[in-house]
């Protein structure tokens, strides 16, 4: 009875480690999944000869990557109808990240400053350009690139660790810590 009763009393103190252990591992599973993403739109822009785009939507908390019809990212317009569309039955559509809801926890995608989507799109060639909504892609980005948070939110509130993910436009994505 001592040895079941010693046995429950550790059960209970190490279950909150635990938990608190599997939502970190889940923030750190979605900010690599983040950096796959973007490195398949790299490498698969320039294996098929087209351009791909990546919509990173911080109010939807998701990222969606889109196959082009052409080698070049501009004009913007040829991309509004193959993204208007979504990614639900959308053949253009290669693939999608969605932040998941766990229990009480939601999953929070963050751009540095933005509130807006972001397209990154991803030329033959390797030159990555980047849009928030205007006419046509820019290839130069003021700060080079964007910072994209990842992070667990209980009640509002982050908890636990929140991973960041350099997008260096002409690099390869990375989490920074």
């Amino acid at each position: 009875m001592v040895v079941v009763t010693i046995i429950a009393v550790v059960a209970a103190l190490a279950a909150p480690t635990i938990g608190t252990a599997l939502a970190n591992r889940r923030t750190r599973e979605l900010s690599l999944d983040l950096v796959r993403l973007v490195r398949l739109g790299r490498s698969t822009a320039a294996g098929q000869g087209r351009a791909y785009m990546l919509r990173i939507d911080p109010g939807a908390d998701r990222v969606d990557l889109y196959r082009g019809t052409s080698s070049r990212c501009n004009p913007v317009a040829g991309w509004t109808a193959v993204v208007g569309a979504g990614c639900a039955g959308n053949a253009r559509c290669a693939e999608s990240l969605i932040a998941p809801q766990v229990g009480g926890d939601t999953y929070d995608i963050a751009i540095a400053g933005v509130e807006t989507p972001v397209d990154l799109c991803f030329e033959p060639t390797g030159v990555t350009r980047w849009n928030t909504g205007g006419a046509t892609f820019a290839e130069n980005h003021p700060a080079g690139g964007y910072q994209v948070s990842v992070s667990r939110m209980t009640d509002g509130a982050t908890s636990g660790v929140v991973k960041l993910v350099a997008l260096p436009l002409g690099a390869e994505a990375r989490i920074l810590r």
